[in-house]
């Protein structure tokens, strides 16, 4: 949490126009929400889930395996897809104010209708938190919904 906090308020915005700065700014917030969910859920990551799950899924070239992992896979996209757009929505509505409150310059850099730029970039704190949330709800989440419907 902290390397990313950092690395997003050293480089508010990348130094050209160029699309390999926002694909650093989603792999940093997946990381971060990755590393925050095995960080809250040991019990789904550990040794004795692995030999769990190997034991209901079968063998890789089973039929028994292609189900389970078919299953788990339209599940989990569903989880991610709805979780991420759900927090972007709730992003918007909150990173600004919060951001305000702080007393932290910033507007949005990338708006059409942008007058002047001022500090900081409202979208590098919203995309960072937005792929956490993808990056934890693959982690936590589905772990958690597989648990419950017994997939």
């Amino acid at each position: 949490l902290a390397f990313a906090t950092l690395l997003c308020w050293t480089y508010p915005a990348g130094l050209q126009k160029t699309p390999s700065y926002n694909y650093a700014v989603y792999f940093t917030g997946v990381c971060l929400g990755v590393t925050t969910g095995v960080w809250r859920c040991p019990r789904h990551h550990s040794v004795n889930a692995a030999a769990t799950l190997r034991q209901l899924r079968g063998d890789f070239p089973s039929l028994g395996f292609f189900v389970f992992a078919g299953r788990r896979f339209i599940l989990g996209l569903l989880v991610v897809l709805l979780l991420r757009a759900m927090s972007k929505e709730i992003l918007k509505i909150v990173v600004s104010p919060v951001l305000r409150l702080l007393k932290i310059p910033h507007s949005n850099h990338e708006a059409k209708d942008a007058g002047a730029v001022v500090g900081y970039n409202v979208m590098t704190p919203i995309r960072l938190l937005n792929y956490a949330v993808v990056g934890w709800s693959v982690v936590e989440p589905c772990f958690d919904l597989f648990e419950w419907l017994e997939i």
